[in-house]
């Protein structure tokens, strides 16, 4: 059965109502979603999720009807790293594989949009359905608490399901320093992707200060390791001396430099390491950092994505900046 996720619109009001208005779907919920469901319950809801930015809640639509809801939410303080995912889908439309294939898709989509290493998700031992589909979607359940829930007179056990990203961020150790030369090669754009820049470039004194004598007092690095090796980096310099950085903008401002291995690219890696080092270089007190980067070069966008605006257009690179106060 054919089916798409979307964000909620007001005139899905009707079509919520009329299958959210179910017990045998309420039943498998927290008390949050009601029974009945009201037009009014229909209204505050949807004007709760209509306007999030960036869009985490989504509905599931079916010819022409919302016939239910996937949702994403990343979860505050210690927690930030991890995001709760809850859905329902209208009874008329159970078994037809259409909750595993919108986990599937949000998954995706979290991952790549939240700063988040794990997703989780509390189906109740009552609903070995949702259990199963979890698990076909690649979660497992790592935690059981017996009899934690209280709901329509009964007790149930209250169930962890958990998707790990299949990744770990972490700052580069002092032994692994050499690997930055190979990250600042890896970091070269390429226009055409079928001629190589020989190695040599990299002892070009513009290049070679990229990754030459790290580990002074305003260097930072984090990588991004996929089963025990690390296949990404970001890394920031102040690179305001005799050979200046492309992106430098002042002697007190990080500049940028990011690259993955080819077969690990378009995967949202690079957008985690971004957003992980912005907030890295926030605790560390400074108020802005910078970058430079092809015009052509389609991680432009993604630099706007997580912050970054042009401060200056030259000739065939953008000089850009992102504030972090």
């Amino acid at each position: 059965m054919n089916y798409s996720l979307r964000p909620f619109r007001d005139t899905d009001l009707p079509s919520l109502v009329k299958y959210a208005n179910n017990y045998n779907v309420a039943k498998f919920l927290t008390n949050q979603f009601p029974h009945p469901y009201s037009d009014e319950d229909g209204k505050k809801f949807i004007a709760s999720v209509a306007n999030n930015h960036p869009v985490n809640v989504f509905a599931i639509e079916v010819g022409g009807e919302a016939v239910g809801a996937i949702g994403i939410f990343p979860q505050p303080d210690i927690h930030e790293k991890r995001a709760e995912m809850g859905y329902w889908l209208a009874e008329p439309f159970w078994g037809n594989g259409i909750i595993t294939r919108a986990i599937g898709e949000v998954v995706e989509y979290a991952f790549k949009t939240f700063d988040i290493t794990q997703i989780f998700a509390r189906p109740f031992s009552i609903n070995p359905a949702s259990q199963k589909v979890l698990e076909k979607a690649g979660f497992r359940c790592e935690a059981r608490f017996k009899d934690a829930l209280y709901k329509n007179g009964a007790y149930m056990d209250e169930l962890i399901y958990v998707l790990h990203a299949g990744y770990l961020i972490r700052e580069l150790q002092e032994d692994e320093f050499h690997l930055l030369k190979e990250f600042t090669y890896q970091a070269i754009y390429l226009k055409d992707k079928n001629v190589l820049i020989p190695r040599t470039v990299l002892d070009d004194p513009k290049i070679k200060v990229f990754y030459d004598d790290f580990g002074k007092p305003d260097d930072a690095c984090l990588v991004v390791e996929v089963d025990n090796r690390v296949v990404g980096a970001v890394w920031t310099r102040i690179l305001a001396g005799e050979v200046k950085g492309y992106g430098n903008i002042d002697e007190y401002t990080p500049e940028f430099g990011i690259s993955l291995f080819k077969e690990y690219r378009s995967k949202g890696l690079g957008t985690k390491l971004m957003r992980s080092m912005l907030t890295l270089l926030k605790k560390r007190g400074y108020k802005r950092c910078s970058l430079s980067v092809q015009k052509d070069n389609h991680a432009v966008q993604m630099y706007r994505n997580v912050g970054f605006s042009v401060i200056r257009a030259l000739e065939e690179e953008y000089l850009m900046v992102c504030e972090l106060r």
